[in-house]
């Protein structure tokens, strides 16, 4: 990885902007059972991504605040979602596996928030925000043929709950988070001088298709 980052001051405030580039280069090994045979699995995958930012920061007052911003990123498939391997539960009657072709999550994100510092170490703020995620990475899976991937474990034509992670589409997530923190370093004598208040709520709604 590497990334290049600049800022631009104002009068008003300052603008920061910059790129991070990402290579990734993975590769799992294992076994699966194949027609009744364990076969080796030696899969990888490989893949670049350009994540650029962009930040404006505008002063509106001494203790107001205005951020707005435009953010991309990615979130890799972790080794449980992508391990080229799979597991017989003989108890619960399940399979289940990782899938080594998946792709990471990608985001575009754009944020919105008006801050008031409105006494020391204090703060009020309310923050709009809002992602478009490709490949989103969801547990499913389907229901096969149990004696294919462990024969006598299952009978021949047994019908078995098969557990992976794949990947989704056109994800939206969107919120509204509002933000509270008061110190009482103000009004309250030592050694009360270091209580206060933080607070924080978050209204999100998300959905995703699932191919």
């Amino acid at each position: 990885a590497a990334y290049s980052m600049g800022t631009t001051e104002f009068d008003w405030g300052n603008i920061v902007y910059g790129a991070r580039v990402e290579r990734t280069d993975f590769a799992t090994t294992g076994n699966q059972v194949i027609d009744g045979v364990a076969t080796a699995i030696d899969a990888s995958n490989d893949y670049t991504n350009i994540l650029p930012s962009l930040h404006v920061n505008i002063d509106l007052a001494q203790d107001w605040k205005l951020r707005l911003s435009a953010t991309t990123g990615i979130s890799r498939p972790t080794y449980t979602e992508a391990r080229a391997s799979q597991s017989v539960d003989p108890t619960n009657r399940t399979i289940s596996g990782g899938n080594p072709d998946l792709d990471a999550e990608e985001s575009i994100g754009f944020d919105g928030s008006l801050e008031w510092y409105f006494d020391t170490a204090s703060i009020l703020s309310a923050g709009v925000f809002h992602r478009r995620i490709d490949n989103v990475i969801y547990p499913g899976g389907a229901t096969v043929d149990g004696s294919n991937f462990a024969p006598g474990v299952f009978a021949a034509g047994e019908q078995v709950p098969y557990n992976t992670f794949l990947n989704g589409e056109d994800g939206r997530l969107t919120g509204l988070e509002l933000n509270l923190i008061y110190s009482a370093a103000e009004f309250l004598p030592s050694p009360f001088d270091g209580f206060g208040v933080s607070g924080n709520i978050t209204f999100l709604y998300s959905e995703f298709f699932a191919p």
